[in-house]
C-alpha cells in the first residue's frame, strides 16, 4: 500500500519528484523501466525497484501494475 501511495503521489501533480516515469490508468500504473539517475534510485520503494530491475533483466521497457496482472514468483504479492 505504501508503494501504491508513492505511485499515486507521482501521478497527482508531483511528477517532478519522481525518479522514473509513471502514468496512472483506471486499473493501476504504467512504470517505465529505462535507466534513471542512480543518485535518485534511493527514492524508489524496494518492491518497486526489485520489479524494475527484474523487468530490465528480461528486456522489458514498461511495467503495468494492476489488480488483474499475472503473479511472478520472483516478486512479492500484495493483497488489495
Amino acid at each position: 500500500m505504501a508503494t501504491a501511495a508513492v505511485l499515486d503521489s507521482w501521478t497527482n501533480g508531483h511528477a517532478h519528484e519522481a525518479p522514473i516515469t509513471v502514468a496512472r490508468n483506471a486499473r493501476g500504473w504504467f512504470v517505465a523501466t529505462r535507466q534513471f539517475d542512480p543518485m535518485r534510485e534511493c527514492l524508489l520503494p524496494k518492491d518497486l525497484l526489485d520489479a524494475v530491475r527484474l523487468a530490465r533483466s528480461r528486456g522489458i521497457g514498461l511495467l503495468h501494475f494492476d489488480c488483474d496482472g499475472p503473479v511472478l514468483a520472483e516478486l512479492p504479492v500484495h493483497d488489495w
